[in-house]
């Protein structure tokens, strides 16, 4: 696909070199300390793993999906966000997903869902430790532009899952196997396929773009599509139920920050804004949104490698979660 459906693309690793020097050796230095984790047979079905240095306790784990409107974008340019988190004594996974057209978005959601159990599976020890350590930053589930669509759509649909085992049973099973995510951060997402497909058409781009094939064609398809609707039918079922005295959604979610650009027009920050909303109206409570003035689509990611309001925020939110600690009832 075309460079422009990916903004990003053009301003990460490979040009970092030049605008910021420092940025090579970091780049050597993450890529010879890095571990890669198979769990598909798709080349890109990887994970980019860091551990922290052996003399540091791990303090969390970062799972972190790049954007690329669902049809580019690959794991390895998005590598020198690692240092800031190692930084913090966390484990970072940079995880790689299949494209469109070899996936659409569901199927990226079904890779995310994959890499996780391998992550559990092979760094059971780690994620162990990481729970046990006092000043634990937790499992933080982070995602950019249509990296935070498909994270959060995994997210809902946890819950979803929580909600109707608890409709069956109103003891939750407990999945020693599934990596629980403590928390979510959202950067410059693509929450509503509806809504984004208007925007696109309003820049004659909507024939163009990955978005509306990965996403099913239709509108029928674009709200099924849609981590926040898909909540709100959650809701739906869970209000169904309410007489079995089962817990609410905002039991099941974990602690979350949404952050958008005010200059962003690749994705405009009211789709961040409507999906607070949406959160509100299913009752969702432990959430920050935050908009940051001149920052734009790609400055969001390109914060976290290298400074800035962006890698401020998160690292706020990260240490608020460790003086807050939250439990989840259920394992999602």
């Amino acid at each position: 696909p075309p460079l422009f459906f990916s903004f990003t693309l053009n301003r990460t690793a490979p040009t970092l070199v030049l605008s910021h020097p420092s940025s090579a050796s970091n780049f050597l230095k993450l890529s010879s300390r890095m571990e890669l984790i198979p769990y598909g047979t798709h080349s890109m079905q990887n994970i980019h793993f860091w551990k922290p240095e052996e003399k540091k306790t791990p303090r969390g784990l970062l799972f972190f999906v790049h954007g690329g409107a669902w049809g580019s974008g690959h794991a390895w340019m998005y590598r020198l966000l690692a240092l800031p988190f190692l930084d913090l004594g966390m484990a970072v996974a940079i995880v790689g997903y299949r494209n469109y057209p070899d996936a659409n978005a569901a199927e990226q959601v079904a890779d995310l869902n994959r890499a996780a159990n391998e992550l559990q599976r092979c760094k059971s020890d780690l994620i162990e430790r990481i729970r046990h350590t006092s000043s634990s930053l937790g499992v933080c589930l982070a995602g950019h532009s249509s990296g935070a669509h498909i994270a959060l759509w995994m997210l809902v649909d946890r819950v979803n899952h929580a909600g109707m085992e608890m409709s069956k049973d109103s003891k939750t099973t407990i999945q020693a196997e599934k990596l629980v995510f403590d928390s979510f951060i959202g950067l410059s997402g693509v929450y509503n396929i509806n809504d984004h497909f208007d925007y696109e058409a309003s820049r004659g781009v909507e024939e163009l773009s990955p978005m509306k094939p990965a996403c099913g064609m239709t509108r029928d398809n674009f709200k099924s599509s849609s981590p926040g609707i898909r909540l709100a039918r959650t809701l739906s079922v869970m209000e169904h139920n309410k007489d079995k005295n089962l817990p609410c959604v905002d039991q099941y979610m974990p602690r979350m920050l949404l952050l958008h650009g005010m200059k962003d027009t690749t994705v405009p920050f009211s789709s961040t804004a409507e999906c607070a909303q949406l959160l509100r109206s299913c009752g969702v409570t432990r959430y920050s949104e935050q908009y940051l003035g001149n920052t734009d689509h790609g400055q969001t990611v390109l914060d976290l490698m290298l400074g800035g309001q962006t890698l401020d925020c998160v690292k706020s939110f990260l240490q608020d979660c460790e003086l807050n600690p939250l439990i989840i009832k259920s394992k999602l």
